[in-house]
Parts: C-alpha cells; sequence; structure tokens
C-alpha cells in the first residue's frame, strides 16, 4: 500500500522508524566483532593485529573485539588470541560516519 501513495504523503505520514533493511552504522567502513558477529557501532573497540617479521611487514591477522564481547570474556580469558595482546582503541574522527544502509540494496543513506 505505501507503495501507492506519493512521496510527500509517505513522509507526512511516517512514524520516523527506519526500513526493515535498513541498519545503522558509525564506521565508514563497517566492521564485525570476531567474537559475537554483530557490527560495531561504538568508538571504542579492542584490536589486535599481527604483522609478518620480513621487511614487508603485511598483516597477516586483524582482531576486532567490541567492549561488551571484551568484558563478557575476560574472566575467562576465552579469547581467540592472547588477552595480553589485545588492547584498547578508539577510532578516528576522520573515520567516523552515523549512516544507515539498506542492507538489500546497499544504498546508504544520512538521515532515516
Amino acid at each position: 500500500m505505501s507503495k501507492q501513495l506519493r512521496p510527500e504523503l509517505c513522509l507526512a505520514n511516517n512514524k520516523g522508524e527506519p526500513d526493515i533493511d535498513c541498519q545503522y552504522f558509525t564506521w565508514k567502513r563497517p566492521t564485525k566483532c570476531d567474537e559475537c558477529g554483530e557490527f560495531i557501532n561504538d568508538y571504542e573497540y579492542y584490536y589486535f593485529e599481527k604483522k609478518s617479521v620480513d621487511k614487508t611487514q603485511r598483516v597477516l591477522a586483524q582482531y576486532y573485539c567490541c567492549i561488551n564481547c571484551y568484558m563478557e570474556r575476560l574472566p575467562t580469558e576465552s579469547f581467540k588470541y592472547p588477552v595480553n595482546k589485545i588492547h584498547k582503541r578508539e577510532l578516528a574522527p576522520k573515520d567516523r560516519l552515523q549512516f544507515y544502509q539498506n542492507m538489500k540494496t546497499g544504498h546508504r543513506y544520512m538521515t532515516m
């Protein structure tokens, strides 16, 4: 039924809820937590990076962990990598961007 209405009427009668297929992101390049599989929306996260020891310094492994998963797993230290090598980081301001993305089509919207 909503596809038959004029766009201005749809906007006026909208309850302010995003589409079911849209998801909210706060990173320019959204990244999933390696523990829970959800996208990280906080600007603070835990990170581990393993580089090669030769001159090229290639990244062999990257590990992202959200704050909730880190706090849940910290007492038992059941991480994929050693807990003493996982460090807290903050997302750089240049990589921050708040938007909604339609997961089916891939279109990004800056407002709801």
